[in-house]
This record gives structure tokens, C-alpha cells and sequence, in this order.
């Protein structure tokens, strides 16, 4: 434990930190200024640290079916096999999305490597980050990757930028097919999130 009065400095390791550490300072409005001990329940509980999770794909040949063109007609990815790094944050890869346990600004990042079926035309994939089972779009969250066809064209796209996420948003992944009913193999595709504020 730490000695009454100690200094702590931004050099200190996180492990000699404890709550005897903690105080709070209020500025009084005569000018005084009152120091009071804080104890949380622990140092590094989880609720004083910011959130992040990761679900990710490696190697799916398993195309996404794509019934009509558009994105009004868009279907979610579902190839997810792995749950990654996680602190307040719930990854599920096997409902293929990050249910979000701390509100608050989160950067996403998406990194997507898709191939055209063999045989596939000219056309236009899109992809972009939904919440809530596709019920809103996340506009600043979206890419698109055009095959230029004869079939087993390979191809990447990055999503990446900032969005507000309640306590209990679903995070997922969905695509599109802007010219037709091609389909597309979504091979390596990694979702993550990290919070910010």
C-alpha cells in the first residue's frame, strides 16, 4: 500500500497503484481547495476503462448469398468464426456481431477481403456497418469494391470511422450487390471496435 501523501506520476506502474491513491479535488466556491480519499472498488475495475472487441473470419470459402441487387436488399455476413480481444464489449461471432456493454464513441475498424464466385461478371459490392439486426446504418461506415469479372477476382476494402453506441447496440456487418444477383465469397473479413470516449 501506498504511503499517505504519495505523489503518483504518469511513470508509476498501474500494479503500485492503489485506492489509497485516489482522491477526489473540489475547487470550493470561497477558493478553498478540499482533497478527499476515493476508494473504487478496485484500481482497475473495468467500469473506470474504455471498451473493445473483435470478431473475425481467416479463410471462408463459403459465399454469401445475394437474392436481389441493391442495398435495399442487403444480407448480413455471416461467416464469422472467432471471437477476439474483448474488455466491456460482448463479441459473438456465432450471431455474427459485437454487442456493445458501455455507451459511448467508438472507432471502427473493418478490413475485408472478398472474391467474386468463378464465372462472375462486372459489378459492385458494397459493404457497411449496421446496428440492432440491420435496423440502422451507420453512413460514415460503408465501402464498395468493384470486380471487373471473368470470375475469381480477388479484392480488398476498409471501413473505418467513428460512431455513438448505446448499451445493448449490435454492431454487425452487411453487404450488398449493387448491379445484380451475384454472389460474393467474404474470405478474411475482421470487425473491430475500440471506444474513444
Amino acid at each position: 500500500m501506498a504511503a499517505p501523501g504519495k505523489k503518483i506520476t504518469a511513470l508509476d506502474p498501474l500494479s503500485a497503484i492503489t485506492s489509497d491513491d485516489l482522491f477526489v479535488v473540489v475547487n470550493n466556491p470561497d477558493g478553498a481547495i478540499t482533497t478527499t480519499r476515493k476508494a473504487p472498488t478496485s484500481v482497475l475495475d473495468d467500469r473506470y476503462l474504455l471498451a473493445f472487441g473483435e470478431i473475425f473470419v481467416a479463410g471462408n470459402t463459403v459465399e454469401t448469398a445475394i437474392s436481389s441487387s441493391g442495398k435495399a436488399n442487403r444480407v448480413q455476413i455471416t461467416a464469422f468464426d472467432t471471437n477476439s480481444e474483448s474488455r466491456n464489449a460482448t463479441p459473438d461471432h456465432a450471431s455474427n456481431h459485437i454487442t456493445v456493454t458501455q455507451a459511448g464513441v467508438y472507432m471502427i475498424a473493418v478490413c475485408i477481403h472478398a472474391d467474386s464466385p468463378a464465372g462472375g461478371g462486372a459489378v459492385t459490392f458494397g459493404w457497411s456497418i449496421y446496428k440492432n439486426n440491420g435496423a440502422t446504418e451507420i453512413p460514415n461506415l460503408h465501402a464498395h469494391r468493384g470486380f471487373s469479372g471473368g470470375g475469381a477476382e480477388a479484392g480488398s476494402s476498409n471501413v473505418c470511422g467513428m460512431a455513438h453506441f448505446d448499451v445493448d447496440d449490435t454492431i454487425e456487418l452487411w453487404c450488398w450487390n449493387e448491379d445484380d444477383t451475384q454472389n460474393v465469397v467474404n474470405e478474411d473479413v475482421g470487425i473491430s471496435i475500440t471506444q474513444v470516449g
